[in-house]
């Protein structure tokens, strides 16, 4: 009798463990919602990346590289996505409650972390450019989402709304060659088309700063050269130009050398420490020039890489003093010029700090400060905080200012307060 009551629960617990992940399977997140994002967890575990992917959500923590999908919401009861447009523009409400012993759920707002952006390439065979040849854009994070355009007379393509940080593959003339675009403007250089013997150059570097702190640093970058055709290499020669600006620095492999032999498929590299000279503009793209030469079959191939080189950073820090309450976090979330939402990287002794690094751009950043009750600052140092908030009363200092449209426009530093259960909007110009 035992076994049949024990062989009972155990069919009864299969049926609703394949019930919740029929549910999980067949639930379809829209497209709209594809993309990364910086979510703010009100239970306190602070700022994560969520990105939606098909039907899957996988978590990537901002001071980690770990991606995992997401167990613990299998079997959710009910997820929730609702804009909240009146609040933030693109902000989205993402709720989901579980069917476990715990019941717990998880309540996320979401701010679009990654802006659509464009890329281009030039398509030429050994004789020159390519006109009119169709290039097919597929985005490999994302299945489903692609797009198809044609080189113009220069053999020139571009691409517009690709989502920044996905890997997309670009196919033409039966080549295909994977690139991740780094900015918007980013270029992935020269696709030759050609039989046999073939070569792409790429590189793995986000992105520089001209300046930091009160120097313009030495960079280490490497660049990797791949024969992506179907005949070895034998004696092929690089030479290597620095589009003006960049300056060779530090331990480097030599401009022009010997790649040697290099077999189909296979990925020589070359070392170089650069720096840029630093300029006014927010950013620029800079070029790397690579030529290839074969002695054997005397082919010679042009490429490129480009190297994203934003002038120099910008932070924002945000302090509190630190209570030991579970559902007591404070974080904030900045939205930059150029559309991208930044989470803060934090830590405590004492005192809770919450710091967001990024690039310096001219334009009005937003700030969002979401959380606990309490005083709070921005752009203070330690020792200013301490000192404001022993005398702070004014509860109702920039008020309101609990929507977008309601943001208060300040120069930091400032001192405010945070109300039970809302949020705080600043904008601040540079």
């Amino acid at each position: 009798m035992k076994t049949k009551i024990a062989f009972g629960i155990l069919i009864m617990c299969l049926a609703l463990l394949m019930s919740a992940c029929d549910f999980w399977e067949s639930l379809e997140i829209p497209k709209e919602y594809w993309g990364e994002w910086v979510a703010y967890d009100l239970s306190g575990s602070g700022t994560v990346n969520v990105i939606f992917s098909g039907d899957k959500i996988i978590w990537k923590r901002i001071n980690g590289d770990d991606k995992v999908n997401m167990p613990t919401i299998k079997g959710a009861s009910e997820i929730t996505f609702k804009r909240r447009d009146n609040i933030c523009s693109n902000m989205v409400y993402f709720k989901y409650d579980l069917r476990t012993d715990m019941g717990r759920n998880g309540e996320y707002y979401l701010f679009p972390a990654e802006p659509k952006v464009s890329l281009s390439g030039d398509i030429v065979s050994l004789d020159g450019s390519l006109e009119g040849v169709e290039v097919k854009v597929s985005n490999k994070d994302k299945p489903g989402l692609s797009s198809k355009v044609k080189t113009d007379s220069n053999g020139k393509f571009t691409v517009d709304g690709l989502i920044l940080g996905d890997v997309y593959e670009i196919e033409t003339e039966g080549q295909k060659n994977k690139f991740t675009p780094r900015g918007n403007g980013d270029d992935m250089g020269t696709i030759t088309i050609t039989k046999g013997l073939n070569f792409k150059a790429s590189t793995d570097v986000k992105s520089l700063y001209s300046w930091v702190g009160d120097k313009s640093p030495n960079y280490s970058i490497r660049i990797y050269i791949k024969n992506i055709g179907t005949e070895r290499a034998a004696g092929t020669t690089y030479t290597i130009t620095l589009e003006g600006g960049l300056r060779l620095q530090g331990s480097s492999d030599a401009l022009t050398g010997i790649m040697g032999t290099v077999e189909p498929k296979e990925t020589k590299t070359i070392d170089l420490g650069i720096r840029c000279d630093v300029f006014q503009e927010d950013y620029k793209w800079k070029k790397i020039f690579i030529e290839l030469h074969d002695p054997i079959s005397k082919k010679t191939w042009n490429d490129s890489i480009s190297i994203l080189v934003y002038r120099s950073p910008k932070s924002f820090n945000l302090y509190y003093d630190l209570y030991y309450d579970y559902y007591g976090s404070l974080d904030f979330i900045v939205i930059s010029p150029d559309g991208k939402s930044y989470g803060g990287n934090s830590h405590s002794s004492g005192m809770y700090e919450s710091i967001i690094s990024m690039p310096s751009l001219k334009g009005e950043y937003t700030i969002i400060v979401i959380g606990r009750e309490g005083i709070y600052s921005l752009g203070m140092d330690r020792d200013e905080h301490k000192k404001a908030a022993a005398n702070f009363l004014d509860t109702a200092r920039y008020k309101p200012n609990q929507t977008e449209a309601q943001a208060a426009k300040v120069t930091l530093p400032i001192m405010a307060y945070m109300i039970k259960g809302g949020m705080d909007f600043y904008k601040v110009s540079y």
